[in-house]
């Protein structure tokens, strides 16, 4: 789980527990991924109270599919904190990190959220059998139907049966072409960002950045590793030095200009994404926008 630390973005935490099939997995923060970014730099043009109705039509229909399985699902409106940022690699916002430090406080009340999520205190109230069945009954079979490479090159499967696909198939009509659309979309962030640390301008930039933090009494070589102290999950920062370190991390983005540097190399590997991921970025687009309607009929009906 994410503050502002590791991809240095204040995430929703994924409420199904990790080892566990993804089971109840819709409950995460679905919206989202309907507000994310294409490679060109534009922004879906899914408002997020669209992507709000598209997620809540999703988990309309997982309930009665599951509840034709003999399971029980409870429909829950999820909504981002409005405090939620994305700092892919560096804060540079010192009035954010003035009243949010590393993100922990937006961290903790997802995980207070998550802790009182009805799906998953009824998943796992449920005997060992009777959850693989709740599983197989949500995800499918494992891996039975879809595959795709990732641009990273991880191959990633998903069932084309089970009350998840069946609602993408339902929501945008046709379950693969989501599946591809949106799974290597959501990759090219994580793609772009390995692309721009690996860049020496990158490096260049966070080397003035560190030399800016250790005036400030701060030893850290990169942002990484400044969160990952700020966040240590068996000491962690008392809060107002954890505030105090993020304002350091932010002033000396922009003073070593770190935080120009990034967004200039973003948006150099944004283009190069858009020319070859093209058809995924239109596609992903073009059938949340279709699902529209389909969402306010599911919704509509109950």
């Amino acid at each position: 789980m994410n503050g502002a630390m590791g991809s240095h973005r204040a995430l929703g935490v994924r409420f199904a527990a990790a080892g566990v099939a993804s089971v109840f997995l819709i409950t995460s923060c679905q919206s989202g991924s309907h507000a994310a970014t294409t490679p060109d730099g534009r922004t879906y043009a899914i408002p997020a109270t669209q992507a709000e109705m598209l997620d809540l039509a999703k988990q309309i229909i997982i309930r009665d599919c599951m509840e034709s399985h003999g399971f029980r699902y409870w429909v829950i409106p999820h909504r981002m904190e409005k405090a939620q940022r994305d700092f892919p690699y560096v804060i540079d916002d010192v009035n954010w990190a003035k009243r949010h430090g590393y993100g922990r406080d937006i961290q903790d009340k997802q995980e207070q959220r998550a802790k009182r999520d009805p799906n998953q205190r009824y998943f796992w109230s449920l005997s060992s059998g009777r959850r693989a069945a709740a599983t197989r009954a949500m995800n499918g079979p494992p891996f039975k139907g879809m595959s795709i490479r990732l641009p990273n090159g991880i191959l990633v499967g998903h069932s084309k049966e089970g009350c998840d696909t069946e609602s993408d198939a339902k929501l945008y009509g046709n379950a693969y072409a989501w599946f591809r659309a949106s799974r290597v979309t959501d990759s090219l962030a994580g793609l772009r960002i390995g692309q721009v640390t690996s860049d020496p301008r990158y490096g260049a930039a966070v080397q003035k950045w560190s030399h800016c933090m250790l005036r400030g009494g701060y030893q850290f070589r990169t942002p990484t590793q400044s969160r990952m102290a700020a966040n240590e999950t068996k000491s962690p920062l008392p809060r107002d030095r954890e505030i105090a370190a993020a304002i350091a991390e932010a002033t000396c983005a922009t003073q070593s200009q770190l935080s120009s540097v990034t967004k200039q190399l973003d948006t150099k590997y944004r283009s190069k994404q858009q020319r070859q991921y093209t058809w995924e970025t239109s596609a992903r687009e073009r059938l949340a926008h279709e699902a529209l309607p389909r969402a306010r009929a599911v919704i509509a009906q109950g």
